[in-house]
């Protein structure tokens, strides 16, 4: 069969208008006796155009799906019960390769590798609803047996790796050295943290309910508010500083409760539960600094993306116009007498 209107043929096995294109079909089968299937099936779909419209609809997307044109090429060996399958699908969204698709006419069930690759990852904003940057490669395979379904896959990303292993409902992807500048990047986060990040996340697709346990290491900060005055009123550089810690979040479907805790030499950040709303995009955060025994407390709120950003200083000025008073009472006083009073004046500011 040649140049086959897709559309029609679609309609004409009772399925709805997924597409349009032109479909070629030839069939070479040299046993048609039930058991004992021996052939070659080929198909091919060229100029193919993917009704967005209806998908989007289908699927219940809340972005219209972006035009999206494709071609086709499959080719199944069939031998007895088992049909061996190498597909190529090559589309404005994504590539997909299978060197072999093995279905088991008999049991139903399906073994598969695959390897798809996406050159613009915004271009999928219409599944994920965030913009993302970058391109992205995955490669893993595809088990069906009866009602159980499990996925694998594997990916060189962020200057890192993450596996990824889905069982029915549940997933499980475990990363590893994702470098933290790469990673928010990606996101179209400011790149304010540069680290190397090792975790797990546990999810449950139904529920929408799962955690993530992780570790940072390496950590150093680029510029920001709160570091600037810490450098400009307490003399400190935490630019300086290599933070270590543990990092972790707890999902519950569209809410996000994110905390974690970084060490130094010298100081320590920490946030517990900050909030995170992944539908509406806000965020609820009090993030403790102490560098140095220097206090500083900030506040992000609003957008994720741009947070409006609250810097508590007064406990950081407090402590420093105590100690400058004390420093020049102590001349005067000596070095004891001052410093409890410069103790007593923190209170006062």
């Amino acid at each position: 069969m040649k140049n086959l209107h897709l559309a029609k043929v679609l309609h004409m096995v009772k399925q709805p208008h997924y597409a349009d294109g032109v479909f070629d079909l030839d069939v070479m089968m040299s046993s048609l006796e039930a058991g004992k299937l021996k052939g070659t099936v080929k198909s091919n779909i060229k100029n193919g155009l993917l009704d967005s419209k209806y998908i989007t609809k289908m699927q219940k997307f809340k972005t219209q799906m972006p035009r999206t044109t494709f071609t086709l090429a499959t080719t199944t060996e069939l031998n007895a019960d088992i049909a061996d399958t190498k597909v190529n699908l090559n589309s404005s969204l994504a590539k997909l390769d299978i060197k072999q698709a093995r279905v088991n006419l008999k049991d139903g069930s399906i073994v598969s590798d695959y390897t798809t690759t996406i050159k613009d990852l915004d271009k999928l904003y219409f599944v994920v609803e965030r913009h993302l940057k970058g391109s992205f490669v995955g490669t893993g395979e595809f088990k069906k047996k009866d009602e159980n379904t499990e996925v694998t896959m594997h990916s060189d990303i962020a200057g890192g790796t993450m596996d990824v292993k889905m069982y029915n409902e549940d997933l499980k992807a475990d990363l590893k050295s994702i470098q933290t500048i790469d990673a928010l990047t990606m996101l179209l986060y400011p790149p304010i943290f540069k680290s190397s990040l090792n975790g797990t996340l546990k999810y449950n697709t139904t529920a929408k309910k799962g955690d993530f346990r992780g570790s940072l290491v390496d950590g150093k900060f680029e510029q920001n508010t709160a570091f600037s005055l810490m450098k400009q009123y307490a003399k400190i550089d935490m630019y300086k500083e290599n933070f270590k810690g543990d990092v972790t979040a707890d999902i519950n479907k569209e809410i996000v409760l994110a905390s974690f805790d970084l060490l130094s030499n010298t100081s320590s950040i920490k946030t517990v539960n900050t909030k995170i709303n992944s539908d509406t995009n806000m965020i609820n955060s009090k993030i403790d600094i102490v560098a140095n025994k220097h206090p500083l407390s900030v506040m992000l709120t609003g957008d994720k993306s741009k947070p409006k950003v609250t810097v508590d200083t007064k406990a950081l000025m407090s402590d420093q116009a105590a100690k400058e008073i004390s420093k020049k009472l102590e001349g005067k006083l000596g070095k004891e007498a001052s410093e409890k009073i410069g103790d007593l004046l923190k209170g006062f500011f």
